[in-house]
């Protein structure tokens, strides 16, 4: 009998079908966990940037001693809130619009509107701190007793004892990535 050496052509094929299967489940798992990767540093970056704009924010609210505003959320586009901090304008009856040592912040609202949920809302607006921009990629959102951005006195009626602040972000990516804040600033007696 002769010595049989080398591998048949059924084997060879056959090992050639489960490396190729193999090597098809490790190119979809390193996709999918491409995709999730990119989705968390999305996040992270949404988070980072809703955090730097309501550290700017509690800083003004903190040093202020008269805030304008925050009586409802905007209809769209628009001053959503003014902190003053020069205690020699109060009782002077200075108009609001000549008021020095404010900070003006105002929402512009984005334009796309594709696939978006609820209907009517938006992505791609900006939140601006005296023309410059502190937030991007802010969503509007006025549907069913929910709205974003919201900036609501709460408390006492005529001055309100603290603001609450509830806010979107989304990006328009594969999936949609989106973060909410929502924080409550108590404000000192007189605001």
């Amino acid at each position: 009998m002769r010595n049989k050496k080398g591998f048949s052509l059924t084997e060879v094929l056959v090992a050639v079908m489960i490396v190729g299967l193999i090597g098809i489940a490790l190119a979809s798992l390193t996709v999918s966990a491409s995709r999730e990767s990119a989705a968390g540093r999305s996040k992270v970056m949404l988070r980072n940037n809703m955090s730097l704009f309501m550290r700017t924010l509690r800083d003004d609210i903190n040093a202020a001693t008269y805030i304008e505003g925050g009586n409802a959320s905007p209809a769209g586009t628009g001053v959503i809130l003014k902190v003053c901090d020069d205690r020699t304008l109060l009782g002077t009856g200075i108009s609001s619009v000549n008021r020095m040592g404010c900070v003006t912040y105002k929402f512009e609202k984005g334009s796309d509107t594709a696939n978006i949920v609820p209907q009517n809302s938006t992505r791609g607006g900006k939140i601006t701190r005296e023309d410059e921009v502190v937030l991007n990629n802010v969503k509007y959102v006025n549907s069913g007793g929910y709205a974003s951005p919201s900036f609501k006195r709460v408390g006492n009626d005529t001055t309100g004892s603290a603001l609450d602040v509830a806010i979107i972000t989304e990006l328009n990516s594969t999936p949609v990535v989106n973060e909410v804040m929502e924080e409550t600033f108590l404000l000192p007696n007189g605001l």
